[in-house]
């Protein structure tokens, strides 16, 4: 079997735990080839995994920052042992005049993250984490914010277990957090 190119830079995970079958996922930093799945990964953030969920009214202006203004080398991906994508975290960089919903200082990068529904319950989601925050840390970032829908139960309770903390109540429904390294 062909081996792609950036497998050379991957991580390997393999997934047994909370599954009926076992998977061996990859995981590499993200680049140029991944804009247009940045793009789904985000869909999903605003549907909740819904495949056929409604966009929110915001669904443009957030796609402007977190998408549009992602760099490629800003992130990880995840695909299995057949190189279906399972998911992937990148984060974007903004200022006073340009941010997502999550901004919260120039400083911190605000991250975003989708799993597939499919690969739900692998554990993804803690090693995207992980390696996000490793990474921002060793490059001397101070720490990361996030936006999350305050109907976003399990999120919110996955955030605050990794260490996240509410910075604001958001008047639109959702609420900016932040954690600091």
């Amino acid at each position: 079997m062909q081996r792609l190119a950036w497998q050379e830079y991957s991580f390997r995970l393999h997934c047994s735990v909370m599954s009926k079958t076992s998977h061996t996922f990859d995981f590499r930093p993200t680049n140029e080839r991944d804009f247009s799945y940045i793009a789904r990964l985000n869909f999903l953030t605003d549907t909740f995994g819904d495949e056929h969920g409604e966009l929110s009214d915001g669904f443009d202006k957030d796609t402007d920052f977190y998408v549009h203004s992602w760099k490629p080398e800003d992130g990880f991906v995840i695909f299995d042992e057949h190189y279906i994508p399972a998911g992937g975290i990148w984060w974007t960089w903004g200022d006073e005049q340009h941010h997502g919903r999550g901004f919260v200082d120039a400083a911190y990068p605000e991250i975003a993250i989708a799993v597939e529904a499919r690969f739900g319950g692998n554990g993804l989601a803690g090693e995207l984490f992980r390696r996000c925050f490793e990474r921002l840390e060793a490059e001397g970032v101070p720490g990361v914010s996030l936006c999350v829908s305050d109907d976003n139960d399990r999120a919110q309770h996955v955030y605050r277990r990794l260490g996240f903390e509410l910075v604001h109540q958001s008047e639109h429904g959702y609420q900016v957090m932040q954690k600091v390294f």
